[in-house]
């Protein structure tokens, strides 16, 4: 892998991201729950969504920000 495959690959990350956040947003401002973490773009599991209504983050995303890294 090449430092434009890298490259690549986090514009691609960052594209992903941004897109989660943006439907986050839209998501609760119409009141329909997060179904995409505003952090990495995965859907976030349904179990989730019932257990914290109104959750932005996946449980992988949310635990990595917790420990504040």
């Amino acid at each position: 892998m090449d430092a434009c495959d890298i490259g690549k690959e986090t514009a691609e990350t960052g594209l992903a991201g941004a897109i989660a956040a943006i439907r986050a947003a839209a998501a609760g401002d119409s009141g329909i729950e997060n179904i995409y973490c505003a952090d990495c773009g995965g859907e976030i599991p349904e179990g989730r969504r019932r257990a914290k209504p109104g959750c932005l983050r996946c449980t992988a995303c949310q635990d990595t920000l917790d420990r504040g890294r």
